[in-house]
Parts: C-alpha cells; sequence; structure tokens
C-alpha cells in the first residue's frame, strides 16, 4: 500500500477515534438523548470498526498504525460496552496490546505528548487485566497484569502499578490464594505512582478488608474500611464509598454490632439508588440478605429473596465471581430449608428449591448432582400426583444429563416423559404442552445425534423448530436452527445445512451471548469441513476459538482438538460438535 492511501487511512481512523470521544462525552454527561447519540453511532461504527481493521492488520509494520490502533481502542469505553457489548471492548484492547508490544520491540517510537505508546499500553493491559477477571477469565487477567508491571519496570514507568497489584489481588483471592493477595496489596500500598494513588491505594484497603474477612480477621478487617471510607468521603468517590460501607457492614454484623451494621447499609442504599449500578445493588441485596437472617432468622423466604436479586443483578452486571459467590450462599440456605427437621416448606416451595438447587448445582460444574435433584424432584413430584411437575423435573434431568454426555440415560427419561405428556394433555393448557413437548423434542434430538441416529435427530429438531416458530421464539429457532443444520451435515445434506448454519451465526450476531456466537461459528466451521472447504473451515474455527478463549469458555479446548486433525491431514474424521 502506498504512502497516500496509508495516509488516508490514518486520517479516516482519527476522524473515527474523535467521533466517538464526542459521543462517549456526550454519553456520559447526557448532554443529548441517548437513543440520539446511539444514532450517531450506528452512521459512524461501520467507519470505525474498518479503520481499526485497518489499524490492527498494519500495527506489526506501521508504527503509526499501532499508535492509532492504541488511540481507537481506548476511547468510548463506556459507550460501546453499553451499546456493542464487552467483546468489543476486550477484541480492541488485545489487538491495540499486540500491536503496542511489538511497536515497542522494534523502537524508533515518537517522541510525543500526543503518542504516548507506553502510557497507553499500560491502560489497556490494566482494563484489560480486569475485564477478564470480570468474565472469571483468571489465567488470562494474571498473565496480563503481570505483564502490566514488567513494562512499567522495563519503562521505569509506575503509575499503572497500584491498579495492576490490586487486579492481582483480586484474582488470588477468587483463588483462595490469602496470603499473595495480603502480599500483593501491601505492596500496593507502598507502590510510587504519578497520580490517582489516593483511589488506589483506598481499593487496596478495601481488598485487604476483603482478604482478612476472608480470615476470620475481622476488627483488622474493620480497620481497613474505616480508612478506605475517609478516603473515599474525603475524595466523593461513591462508587468506592458504597462499596467500603456495604463490606463494613458485613464486618459488623460480625463483631456483634447489627445496629452499626444497619446504618452503614442503610447510608449505602441511598448512594446505590443515586447511581443505579447493577453490581453495587447485588452486592447491597446480599449485604441486606446477612443483615435481615440476623435480625430475623425465621423469615428465610425473605433473604432468599435478596439473595436471588442479588445474584440477577451481579449476572446483569457481568462479575460471574460475585455471581459464584452468592449462588454459594444461595445453595447452603436451600439445602438447610429442605433437610430442616419439622419443615413447613409447602409442595411448591419444595419444587422451587430444588429447581434453584439443580441449577446452581450445574452452575458450578456438578451436573451429575443437578440430575440427582430433578429426578428427585420429579419423585416428589409423582407422590404429590403433580403430573405436569413430574414431566417438566424429567425434562431438567434430561437437559443436565445431555449436558453430562449420558445420552443413553438421558433417552430414556426422555421417551417417557413423551409417553407421559401424551397421556395428560388433555388436562393441559395447549401453549404449555407446546412448550414441554419443544424442549422435549429438542433434547430428544440431541441425543439421537450423539447416538448415531442424524435421520431421527433431524426429525425430531424439525418438530421443535416448527413448535417454536409457531409460538414466536426467536432465540430457540435460532438454536434449533443450528440443531437441525448439524443433524443434516451428518447426513451430508450440506445444500440445507450450511445456509441455516449461516443464518444461526448471523442471527447471535450483535447479541452479547459470546458463548452462543463462539458455538454457532465451530458449528458452521465443522459443516464447512465436512463440505470440503478446509481453508473457510479452519478460518471460522480459529475465529471461534477467539470467542470462546476471550470468555474462558472450556469449549475453546474442544475447538482445538478436533481442528488438530482438520489441519494435519484434511481428511480425518470431525468429532461431531454438540447440539445446544
Amino acid at each position: 500500500m502506498g504512502e497516500q492511501q496509508t495516509r488516508a487511512h490514518l486520517i479516516a481512523a482519527f476522524y473515527c477515534q474523535t467521533k466517538l470521544y464526542e459521543l462517549e462525552v456526550a454519553f456520559l454527561t447526557n448532554q443529548k438523548p441517548h437513543q440520539d447519540i446511539r444514532k450517531e453511532l450506528d452512521n459512524i461504527w461501520p467507519h470505525a470498526f474498518l479503520s481499526f481493521q485497518w489499524c490492527a492488520a498494519s500495527a506489526p509494520n506501521d508504527v503509526r498504525a499501532a499508535l492509532m490502533c492504541g488511540k481507537l481502542a481506548g476511547v468510548a469505553g463506556h459507550l460501546l460496552q453499553e451499546t456493542k457489548g464487552r467483546l468489543v471492548l476486550i477484541e480492541w484492547r488485545e489487538a491495540a496490546v499486540a500491536g503496542a508490544m511489538r511497536a515497542l520491540e522494534r523502537g524508533n517510537l515518537p517522541n510525543s505528548a500526543d503518542y504516548d505508546m507506553v502510557h497507553d499500553l499500560l491502560g489497556h493491559l490494566t482494563y484489560l487485566g480486569y475485564l477478564h477477571f470480570a468474565n472469571n477469565n483468571l489465567s488470562r487477567a494474571r498473565a496480563l497484569l503481570e505483564q502490566a508491571l514488567e513494562v512499567g519496570r522495563t519503562h521505569d514507568r509506575h503509575f499503572a502499578d497500584s491498579a495492576a497489584l490490586v487486579h492481582l489481588a483480586f484474582v488470588a483471592i477468587t483463588e483462595q490464594k490469602l496470603d499473595e493477595a495480603e502480599r500483593l496489596l501491601l505492596q500496593a500500598l507502598t507502590s510510587d505512582g504519578e497520580g490517582g494513588q489516593e483511589s488506589g491505594s483506598s481499593q487496596a484497603r478495601v481488598a485487604l478488608g476483603v482478604v482478612y474477612e476472608r480470615r476470620g480477621e475481622h476488627a483488622k478487617a474493620r480497620e481497613q474500611y474505616d480508612l478506605a471510607i475517609a478516603d473515599y468521603e474525603a475524595t466523593s468517590n461513591l462508587p468506592g464509598l458504597c462499596t467500603a460501607l456495604i463490606n463494613r457492614a458485613g464486618v459488623l454484623l460480625d463483631l456483634g454490632d447489627p445496629s452499626r451494621a444497619r446504618e452503614d447499609s442503610d447510608r449505602a442504599e441511598t448512594i446505590v439508588t443515586s447511581l443505579n449500578s447493577p453490581g453495587l445493588f447485588g452486592l447491597l441485596k446480599a449485604n441486606r440478605a446477612r443483615l435481615d437472617a440476623h435480625e430475623h432468622p425465621e423469615a428465610n423466604s425473605e433473604a432468599l429473596e435478596l439473595l436471588e436479586t442479588s445474584k440477577a443483578d451481579f449476572d446483569r452486571a457481568g462479575d460471574r465471581v460475585q455471581s459464584s459467590r452468592i449462588g454459594g450462599m444461595l445453595e447452603d440456605l436451600y439445602r438447610s430449608g429442605l433437610e430442616r427437621e419439622h419443615n413447613a416448606w409447602s409442595y411448591a416451595q419444595r419444587r422451587l428449591a430444588l429447581q434453584k438447587l439443580a441449577n446452581l448445582a450445574a452452575e458450578r460444574g456438578g451436573l451429575a448432582e443437578a440430575a440427582e435433584i430433578a429426578e428427585r424432584a420429579a419423585r416428589e413430584a409423582r407422590i404429590a400426583g403433580e403430573q405436569e411437575d413430574r414431566i417438566v423435573s424429567r425434562r431438567h434431568a434430561a437437559h443436565w444429563l445431555v449436558l453430562k454426555d449420558d445420552h443413553e440415560r438421558a433417552k430414556r427419561e426422555l421417551d417417557e416423559a413423551l409417553v407421559e405428556l401424551d397421556e395428560v394433555r388433555a388436562t393441559m393448557a395447549a401453549d404449555v404442552v407446546d412448550e414441554i413437548r419443544r424442549d422435549l423434542l429438542s433434547l430428544l434430538g440431541q441425543c439421537q445425534r450423539r447416538l448415531g441416529i442424524p435421520v431421527v435427530s433431524a426429525a425430531s429438531f424439525r418438530a421443535a423448530l416448527e413448535i417454536a416458530k409457531r409460538t414466536g421464539e426467536d432465540a430457540l429457532v435460532t438454536q434449533l436452527k443450528g440443531n437441525l443444520a448439524l443433524a443434516l451435515v451428518d447426513q451430508g445434506q450440506f445444500e440445507e445445512a450450511l445456509p441455516l448454519l449461516r443464518e444461526a451465526v448471523d442471527e447471535h450476531r450483535g447479541g452479547e451471548d459470546y458463548a452462543q456466537l463462539g458455538r454457532a461459528r465451530f458449528n458452521l466451521a465443522y459443516g464447512l469441513y465436512h463440505a470440503g472447504d478446509l481453508e473457510a473451515a479452519l478460518a471460522e474455527a480459529a475465529a471461534a476459538k477467539g470467542l470462546l478463549v476471550m470468555i474462558a469458555d472450556p469449549k475453546a479446548d474442544e475447538t482445538d482438538r478436533q481442528t488438530a486433525a482438520w489441519g494435519r491431514s484434511g481428511e480425518g474424521a470431525a468429532q461431531a460438535p454438540s447440539s445446544r
């Protein structure tokens, strides 16, 4: 590419960066209605996306492209996360880090305050570490944060040390490495910096409080929270103040001072309401649940409701770490309620508790346990004479068994559930029958395919798809089209299968379910491979793996295992990917 074309691309990228910055400012300060900002973003986005792609591709050979790649990646973070999703932030900043590292290795960087590549790189590394931590991709978060510290040492730039150390400490806390976390946080409190240290030290003190809480050293934890609260009050940092107040409320409860705990919690609630932050709402509700359980132990249902909504807030905020922690608290409460002697729970309450327990067990990987809990619910439904509930519970059990790859057992559950459904359908509403039949047929199709009978599997998927289309279930239509396409690929019917696979990918684009998009792209890769287009298959598989690795999805390893044979021989048998 000639110098004139390069300059044109750089000018276009600079224009897009400037426009995105203006929209971010307007978004954060409410200068315009958000719907107007979104319209302007929709107009500039195709140009910004293409400009970024050019910068990322050119960064290895042109330092100007690497610099612009970093600038584009660092602009409009709040707006893009709200409108395009977290994946865009991760993809762009990963590309910016890669380009900056190559540029630094080559040297001869421009000496300008406007283009401080080391400064931008450290910002990208620490923020990327946070994003991956929030996605529970702890290994990638740790690698990036350690890289930030190394870059700081190499270039004698330490302004990001405190943030990197604190985020590393949170990784260590999540991994239950409390001694390492304490060491990192004490180092953060004494690290040199070029600005923002007051906020960094407050965050480190909150994290230290968490470490001491986990160890049961509640007095030491309160001391750290006291110091953090004083700092946050002095700087009017409301999100930080709110977090510290909620945490201190929990410690005060442990220290036997529920009235002071309630005061902190009430004060935090006022702040949370003004900020409207899902993550802080989740933290507050978890704290409220503890307080309510302490003050009114007989009102177990209120604590459960608060924890359920707290977990939903963390899920919505994308905080998997806190969601998992709240999930553990919920499991303890549900189990104690089910096993309590002289249990006063009604059948409906017990059924709901068993369903929640199964979901929580599956979330932490306990698929066999989830299936056993669902089977227990089916037995209780039979005793209570609740036939519809029994069928639904058998459907749930089959779902967990399919995920566990126990397809023979799952198929038996599903065949029997379909027979039972036919026996009682006259007593049920038609839309309920449709919903249950659709789900049973979808799961049955997955079992039949994995058991090597794709023709029957395709028939089951088609029947489920027709119900989903009739009832307007768009997400399920997309899923079932993908599943049907895989069964058709297994039969060599590529003319119908490949368009369906492409439709499924296109329909997942633009959403924030990166796991579904990654799996849809790998399903397309599988179809392309069997249709004989190895080059396109490997490209789709690489794109799928990139998506799954970013969110620490275990299916990423499966893409490697399957594509290894494709790349070596181009003719090895490919293992069929799982239907969803």
